[in-house]
């Protein structure tokens, strides 16, 4: 499976230089009107890099909610690359702060852009991407399948269908082991552990809150 950039914005010349620019080399240009289309073109994370132009970032960050390049940037991850028509320190500036990569003008040579974009799959791609298949119920990687025990793949499960909110361990204990479960809460701490140790060269963030439980979300691949 290749790596995805996907182009958010409605002029097509980008579109087609960076095709030009990433020929033969495994990476893929699409182009998507909105967020929303991202979800549903690339579901799993399977989107790589997203370039948007400056009106395509400020609607998509105006609300800081599920379904907005906030929450990739937030917590996905995401490296986000913002393209602008015209210099303005104020959004070079909110979009650094927000967590984009980068902010070049349109007049910036495309070979230029496309070097940055590639630097920046270089610094990632050391990870390999990792995805939940509800149908199989099974985790997978570019199409091999992650050696997880059953209860290791039901913890993952459930902290993936809750990305990047806090699951308490006494819910996880409840929700895998069952309410008649009498032995020690801290089985859940092995389970990570081991989870972590497994998923060390996946996109897979895996975070023990203090006092309020484990989240899991995607990193850039």
């Amino acid at each position: 499976m290749g790596r995805f950039i996907v182009l958010c914005d409605h002029d097509l010349k980008w579109d087609a230089k960076l095709k030009e620019e990433f020929t033969g080399k495994d990476i893929f240009i699409s182009h998507a009107d909105g967020i929303d289309d991202i979800e549903n073109m690339f579901p799993g994370n399977n989107t790589g890099i997203i370039v948007c132009s400056v009106m395509e970032f400020y609607s998509f960050t105006e609300y800081e909610g599920y379904g907005s390049l906030y929450r990739y940037i937030t917590e996905k991850k995401m490296p986000v690359l913002v393209i602008a028509d015209e210099y303005s320190e104020t959004d070079e500036l909110n979009a650094l702060r927000s967590g984009c990569f980068d902010y070049q003008l349109r007049t910036a040579p495309v070979r230029a852009v496309a070097q940055r974009i590639k630097n920046k799959m270089a610094e990632t791609g050391n990870k390999k991407r990792l995805y939940f298949d509800n149908a199989t119920e099974s985790i997978y990687s570019d199409g091999e399948v992650v050696k997880l025990t059953k209860r290791e793949n039901a913890v993952l499960k459930l902290l993936l269908l809750n990305e990047g909110t806090p699951v308490a361990k006494n819910i996880i204990l409840q929700k895998i082991w069952g309410t008649d479960f009498k032995g020690s809460i801290r089985v859940i701490d092995t389970i990570i552990k081991q989870l972590r140790k497994k998923l060390s060269d996946y996109n897979i963030k895996i975070i023990t809150h203090y006092g309020r439980g484990v989240s899991a979300s995607y990193q850039s691949w």
